[in-house]
């Protein structure tokens, strides 16, 4: 026996498919790769949605609205679906994955106030409706923000920004500002100066001016008492 005639001899590296041998070598004349086209040529490795240059699918069809990329996606809970935990208990996300009834929280949890709710119990979610705040306060129970909660995150960006006012780019304006206005005013005092110099200068212009000749011959021709 020898060892080519060993039809299920396990090899660990796989025979290479011999492509661009001819047709006999079992690939045919164009070794799979068709006649002619890009696709014939070396180098060539496609790409997603191309169809040959024409005009492709994703740009045939009608595009309509506006798909928000940055949009938030809260996870919906109704109020009627509260009942099924005693009364004064806590809810909050945890406790509803916990108990099934939601799997992914998304970007929060928002309660709606759709069915009732006969017991008190305290909701702590990133997001109330109205007719939810409303049934939950009435059945005895309290309706809580959590601390990521995007009316909290505001309020404190909100004060955050008052608190850091004086500093960074708000000190940075300020004293931009009041550079610019001491080199106004002292612009300003220049040319003020500048102003009340020519006013001089012209009304100095102005006035006649005796010569002291003539002031001679009047003190000459004006007789003496004696005379």
């Amino acid at each position: 026996m020898n060892l080519a005639e060993l039809k299920s001899l396990a090899t660990k590296k796989p025979a290479t498919k011999r492509l661009g041998r001819g047709p006999g070598s079992g690939q045919g004349k164009t070794a799979g790769r068709g006649q002619k086209g890009a696709g014939a040529r070396a180098g060539w490795s496609g790409r997603r949605r191309y169809e040959g240059g024409q005009m492709p699918l994703y740009r045939r069809l009608p595009k309509r609205g506006f798909n928000n990329k940055w949009r938030t996606e809260y996870v919906v809970v109704n109020v009627s679906m509260l009942s099924n935990f005693d009364a004064g208990s806590r809810v909050d996300p945890e406790v509803l994955r916990g108990a099934g009834i939601v799997k992914n929280l998304g970007d929060g949890l928002k309660i709606l106030g759709n069915g009732e709710i006969d017991r008190a119990l305290n909701v702590f979610a990133h997001h109330f409706s109205l007719s939810a705040r409303q049934k939950i306060e009435a059945a005895g129970g309290t309706c809580e923000l959590l601390p990521d909660s995007p009316s909290i995150v505001k309020e404190r960006n909100k004060t955050f920004k008052e608190r850091t006012k004086g500093t960074g780019k708000d000190r940075q304006k300020r004293d931009a500002a009041a550079v610019r206005e001491k080199k106004i005013s002292a612009w300003r005092k220049e040319e003020d100066k500048k102003r009340a110099s020519e006013a001089k200068a012209s009304e100095g212009q102005k006035k006649p001016k005796k010569s002291k000749g003539k002031e001679k011959s009047d003190k000459t021709d004006t007789p003496s008492v004696g005379e």
